[in-house]
C-alpha cells in the first residue's frame, strides 16, 4: 500500500472498530463510513474520523473518495448482501480500487470475489484454521484470551467430552449451545482421527465420542455454566 493512501472502512461495526484501531496503531488514519448515526457517534467518541454515507447512492460513495482519492476500502457490514452491493458499486466507480470484504458465510465468498473484491475475510474459516494450534499451544491461547477476546469479555475455551459426560453420544446440532448458553460453537477436535478439527457448520449429524474436544467462544460466565453441565 502506497504511503498516504486513503483508507475507508464501511461499517462502524465491532469488526470495523477493531480494524480501525489496528490501522490507527500503525500510524494510519482511516475513515469510518456508515448510515447508522448511533454507531458513528460511538466511533467518533473513540477518536475515529467518521462520515455518514448511504452506500446505495453512488454520489455519496464518490463524495467520500470512491473513484477519486480512496485507494483501499474495507466492506465490514454484518450482512453479506450489503457487502456484495457495496463491492459491486465501488468496483464500477473505481476499477483500480483495492477492495477487502468481510463475509459471514463461505457461500458468499465466491460471490464477493465475482463482484470485484480483491480479498475476502471469512472470520470463521480463519478461526477454524488456528484452533488446533491454539489448543496445542496453551500460552498462545491464554495470551489471545487476555487481549483480543478479553477486550469484549469473550474467551476461547475447550470442553473435553468424557465417557460419563452428558455430551457423550450427542450430535453437534443437538447441543444448541447458542440458544442454551449464549455460546458460539466453532467445532470439535476429533481425537480418533488424528486430532482433526471439524467445523460445526454443516456437521449436524456428527456424534461426540469420549476424548473429543469442543471449541467454543463466549462470555466466561456462560462457558463456566456449560462446563458444569457437561461434567460427568
Amino acid at each position: 500500500m502506497r504511503e498516504g493512501t486513503k483508507i475507508i472502512l464501511f461499517g462502524a461495526t465491532p469488526m470495523g472498530l477493531s480494524v480501525a484501531a489496528q490501522l490507527r496503531g500503525k500510524g494510519l488514519d482511516p475513515l469510518l463510513a456508515d448510515d447508522d448515526e448511533a454507531a458513528l457517534a460511538a466511533a467518533a467518541a473513540r477518536g475515529f474520523r467518521t462520515a455518514e454515507v448511504n452506500c446505495l447512492e453512488d454520489g455519496e460513495l464518490q463524495a467520500v473518495g470512491i473513484g477519486r482519492d480512496a485507494g483501499l476500502i474495507f466492506c465490514l457490514f454484518q450482512n453479506d448482501p450489503q457487502n456484495v452491493f457495496l463491492t459491486l458499486s465501488a468496483r464500477a466507480l473505481a476499477p483500480e480500487l483495492e477492495i477487502v470484504s468481510l463475509t459471514q458465510s463461505g457461500e458468499s465468498a465466491q460471490t464477493l470475489l465475482a463482484a470485484g473484491a480483491d480479498k475476502v475475510i471469512d472470520p470463521y474459516e480463519i478461526s477454524g484454521r488456528k484452533i488446533h494450534d491454539l489448543i496445542r499451544r496453551p500460552l498462545v491461547a491464554e495470551t489471545l484470551e487476555h487481549t483480543v477476546f478479553g477486550q469484549q469479555d469473550l474467551s476461547l475455551a475447550e470442553v473435553v467430552v468424557t465417557a460419563g459426560s452428558p455430551l457423550h453420544g450427542r450430535t453437534l446440532d443437538g447441543l444448541e449451545v447458542n440458544r442454551s448458553y449464549n455460546l458460539l460453537l466453532l467445532g470439535v477436535v476429533d481425537r480418533e482421527h488424528g486430532n482433526d478439527f471439524v467445523f460445526a457448520i454443516g456437521q449436524d449429524g456428527y456424534r461426540l465420542d469420549p476424548g473429543d474436544v469442543l471449541v467454543v467462544i463466549g462470555p466466561e460466565e456462560a462457558i463456566a455454566g456449560f462446563k458444569r453441565d457437561a461434567c460427568c
